[in-house]
């Protein structure tokens, strides 16, 4: 138990730095790495990514 909420809260962290990491184009708009880190939580933690997502979206309110 003590393990997933661990890991929801690293890849929460997580979402939130990729947010932040903007990459410009040529074209005026810039695009973040929180695809990637969609990808990633995905990836590691299955069936519960959404909570991390969830949580991601509820802190940015």
């Amino acid at each position: 138990m003590k393990s997933k909420i661990s890991l929801l809260g690293l890849f929460t962290a997580f979402l939130i730095v990729t947010s932040w990491i903007k990459i410009p184009t040529p074209f005026g708009v810039p695009f973040t790495l929180q695809v990637f880190g969609i990808i990633l939580t995905v990836y590691f933690l299955k069936k519960e990514a959404w909570k991390a997502v969830l949580i991601y979206i509820l802190l940015e309110q």
